[in-house]
């Protein structure tokens, strides 16, 4: 379990600053929204990257490789405002 945790702080954090889920999820609070698990289950670790590029697209379909890899770099060294 240790692992999941690390992997979905480590997605989300990638993420956020192009896909906003803070702000999302600030935003589906007024719904009264219910939290149901998700599970994904994979047979190989080598399916892994696979797998994140998938997840990847299926959130953010438009963004390119460039802007993906911005994202990263803004997440690891964030900008002083």
């Amino acid at each position: 379990m240790k692992h999941r945790f690390c992997i979905v702080s480590t997605a989300r954090g990638l993420l956020e600053p192009v896909y906003g889920f803070r702000s999302l999820h600030h935003f589906k609070q007024k719904f009264n929204p219910r939290t149901e698990p998700v599970y994904l289950l994979f047979e190989n670790e080598v399916d892994l990257p696979a797998i994140g590029i998938g997840l990847t697209r299926a959130f953010l379909p438009d963004a390119s490789l460039r802007d993906l890899l911005h994202a990263g770099v803004d997440t690891v060294h964030p900008k002083a405002h």
